[in-house]
């Protein structure tokens, strides 16, 4: 085993080079060139391989740049080692050291590798041009604080072993080795291929054909990584604060010790040096009397053999604000407009006047964002508003609950956000007091339904109701009329369910009861069986509008609608009682549009004269609708289907 001092200054600050060797196992020769090769290994009749060996060490130290250089041989049990190294060592701070081992087994060899190979950390192993081969940048440090770089390869039972400083011109100094080798015959190219870059691995299998020189690679022939990373103790610091700046730089074998670090802080620089566990840190004071309120952070890391990597951050300076959104209602429906008051404070609770406010929303089903930004006032308010549920050309917008986001900044202010979620007609979430009639977009009905609060049969958590047909029956019919109309009344009981209808029977002769069941939007069919005068003959129910009777079937469907048991009276009293001045427009509005086209599907008048005057039909049925009576008298005049 050889120990080797290099670069240690006397006592008079010379420098100086000692090579130590165990006199046990090693026969030391110090000759110069010209001794060594007439007398060491021609006079002697050494192998020529020895001639070779020693050829290919001083060619690759003149290559190099040296020309003061000496060469020793020496010899144990089971191998004749060659060494070359420059005479003054640190010439010019540079200073290469050469040992080629001839070993007299492959296995021995082999050895040796791991013996070198196996302890070094961080070392990259790989091959050198398809030799078995390892190297490691900083191994030692010398005198100058230059790191030293190793490189050690092995070919069959030969072992080569360089030293080299700076550890730069490692890589190129074991290409010149490897090169020389070749040109002189003492080894044969494994695979015989360019090496553009000079990263030690071939072209045909490297990844990264053009990296920079001096650069430590991977198998593959890509820079090692090199990672930092980089982080603040707090986000916002207050004046006279100190910011604690952190991190680490490892590779990819761990954390890396030694690496320079550039931390630049706004334009003040400061420089460290990553402790054994790779970690770093810094302590940052705020001014008091800050000039800047967003300090840019930048952290850049240096290391021999590895490409400088940056990582970058932010903190801000100021004293805390708070943000508070409040809108002036909890639902809304649509075509409502949305108020909601912005305002901001100081941690005091003072107003900040003239803080700028960045507005986010997003529409939580759909995805649909919107941006809006925007000053507080003098008091450090702003009132925000906006239509619910509609875009600009009136269209409805049913997209899901609005997510609003509201953040605040301000010179001398840490930023403020908060957030609310709004809620109204269209957000596609049933919610307690929201029914089919002022949210259909959150509450629709099914195909045989109608959007009905009045309802005797509707869904109480929706409002909507069957579709009802009424089949009134007179009370003062005789025994006898009643027997013959029974089949006609199963009839069309039995028809309007087959329809879809809920169907339910009542005897009644006033039409002013009947009304409140006609003023229900859900009642969509009807049947009269009763008496049926002559025109100008005393009013029935078929004739209220056609002899101008003392009540009209318009008329009793608009008074009983706000009685008890009518359409009005049971959206204002019950159902939307807590919400009636918000929504009695528009129920009012289908009221009154209800009482002026009830719109029925269909109409079967079994009584007299019931088609001698169509007035009835005309009003009470839809367009397209279906309406059934007799011309004169009922006995001897066929029922007549007639479509509107």
């Amino acid at each position: 085993m050889r120990h080797i001092i290099r670069c240690r200054k006397n006592d008079y600050g010379v420098k100086s080079s000692i090579i130590i060797f165990p006199a046990i196992l090693t026969i030391l020769v110090s000759l110069t060139i010209t001794t060594l090769l007439s007398q060491s290994v021609f006079a002697q009749g050494i192998d020529p391989k020895r001639a070779i060996i020693l050829q290919v060490i001083k060619s690759t130290i003149q290559d190099i740049g040296f020309t003061e250089y000496e060469i020793n041989d020496w010899i144990n049990d089971d191998n004749w080692a060659y060494e070359g190294h420059n005479v003054s060592h640190c010439q010019d701070t540079r200073s290469i050291y050469i040992d080629v081992s001839d070993f007299l087994s492959i296995q021995t060899a082999t050895d040796s590798m791991k013996q070198y190979c196996e302890p070094m950390y961080g070392n990259t192993k790989g091959s050198l041009h398809g030799f078995p081969a390892c190297y490691k940048i900083d191994y030692a440090l010398n005198v100058n604080l230059t790191t030293e770089g190793l490189y050690v390869w092995q070919a069959d039972n030969l072992f080569f072993t360089l030293y080299v400083t700076p550890s730069e011109d490692l890589i190129i100094a074991a290409e010149i080795l490897y090169n020389n080798a070749v040109k002189y015959g003492l080894i044969t190219e494994v695979n015989p291929v360019q090496d553009y870059d000079g990263d030690g691995v071939p072209d045909n299998v490297d990844q990264c054909p053009n990296t920079q020189a001096n650069v430590l690679v991977d198998s593959d022939g890509c820079p090692v990584i090199m990672q930092i990373s980089l982080k603040t103790d707090k986000a916002t610091y207050l004046p006279g604060e100190t910011a604690i700046i952190s991190g680490s730089i490892a590779n990819n074998n761990g954390p890396l010790a030694g690496a320079g670090i550039k931390i630049d802080i706004n334009g003040s620089i400061a420089n460290l040096v990553s402790a054994a566990a790779g970690s770093y840190k810094f302590n940052f004071t705020i001014p008091l009397n800050p000039t800047v309120f967003t300090y840019p952070v930048t952290v850049t890391a240096s290391y021999p053999g590895y490409q400088d990597v940056t990582e970058q951050t932010t903190f801000a300076i100021g004293q805390d604000m708070t943000v508070t959104i409040t809108p002036d209602k909890d639902s809304y429906s649509i075509g409502d407009t949305v108020y909601c008051n912005i305002k901001v404070e100081d941690a005091s609770g003072k107003p900040v006047p003239y803080a700028d406010i960045a507005i986010s929303t997003i529409r939580l089903v759909s995805g649909r964002k919107n941006n809006l930004s925007g000053l507080t006032d003098a008091l450090g308010e702003n009132l925000w508003s906006f239509v619910w549920g509609q875009d600009a050309a009136g269209k409805i917008i049913a997209e899901g609950k609005l997510k609003v986001e509201v953040s605040v900044t301000k010179d001398g202010f840490n930023k403020a956000i908060t957030e609310l979620l709004i809620s109204g007609c269209g957000d596609l979430i049933v919610d307690e007091n929201e029914f089919c009639l002022d949210c259909p977009e959150d509450c629709p009905c099914g195909p045989n339904e109608t959007c009905d609060p009045s309802s005797d049969f509707k869904n109480s958590s929706n409002m909507c109701s069957p579709k009802s047909a009424y089949v009134f029956v007179s009370k003062n019919m005789s025994a006898y009329l009643k027997t013959w109309t029974l089949p006609y009344i199963y009839g069309i009981k039995k028809f309007y369910r087959k329809s879809g209808y809920k169907v339910v029977e009542i005897n009644e002769d006033d039409i002013k009861p009947m009304a409140t069941y006609l003023s229900r939007p859900s009642t969509k069919a009807m049947a009269w069986f009763g008496h049926g005068e002559e025109p100008g003959g005393k009013a029935t129910i078929e004739g209220y509008d056609a002899t101008g009777g003392g009540y009209s079937i318009k008329d009793a469907i608009g008074f009983k609608s706000k009685e008890v048991g009518g359409f009005l009276y049971r959206c204002q009293f019950e159902v939307y009682a807590a919400k009636w001045v918000d929504i009695h427009n528009k129920i009012e509005t289908i009221a009154e549009q209800h009482q002026e086209h009830p719109d029925l599907d269909y109409l079967y008048n079994f009584s007299c004269y019931s088609l001698d005057d169509n007035s009835v039909m005309n009003y009470l049925v839809r367009d397209g609708g279906i309406y059934w009576g007799h011309r004169g008298v009922l006995h001897g005049t066929p029922l007549t289907k007639i479509i509107k």
